[in-house]
């Protein structure tokens, strides 16, 4: 009985999934307004400050240069933390590339952009590894209020990607 339950619970959430309705955690620059509805953060600061981070890769074009820039200028990133309040942060290589590889500012909900690594060896930890791009289970695109457009963020997808394979 218990996996009949289970999987009915899973075809549950794969059904709200495909649907765009799963609510998952928002990446910072997006909020659900009090109706449930999915909205760019009221912040101007915040929506001006991810706006300026996408322009300065399309000019770039590197991640680390990205992050140089605003370290220079002062220029720090909006960041949650854990009890979900708004502050600033000097910009890290991390937060930087997490923002430009979030289908999420493209307006796309997607679900299944990771899967649990199979243990080769004992003593090892299960650890989330994350799937290319045609692998991803579920995208719904124009979900949410989108900062780029999808083939802006597919062309920034794969010059992360490819700036990541140099240094591999």
């Amino acid at each position: 009985e218990l996996h009949t339950i289970r999987s009915r619970l899973t075809a549950g959430l794969l059904a709200k999934a495909e649907r765009g309705d799963l609510a998952l955690s928002l990446p910072i620059g997006l909020v659900r307004d009090p109706s449930g509805v999915v909205v760019k953060d009221p912040d101007m600061a915040v929506q001006e400050r991810l706006e300026l981070v996408f322009e300065m890769f399309l000019k770039f074009r590197t991640v680390a240069k990205v992050m140089r820039v605003l370290n220079e200028r002062g220029l720090d990133l909006p960041r949650r933390d854990r009890h979900g309040d708004l502050r600033w942060a000097r910009a890290t290589l991390a937060a930087v590339s997490t923002i430009l590889r979030n289908p999420a500012y493209a307006g796309a909900f997607v679900y299944g952009r990771t899967r649990m690594r199979t243990l080769e060896c004992e003593g090892r930890a299960p650890a989330k590894v994350a799937r290319p791009i045609e692998e991803w289970r579920i995208v719904v695109k124009d979900r949410y209020p989108p900062y780029i457009d999808w083939p802006t963020y597919e062309k920034i997808r794969d010059i992360v990607r490819d700036n990541r394979a140099e240094y591999m």
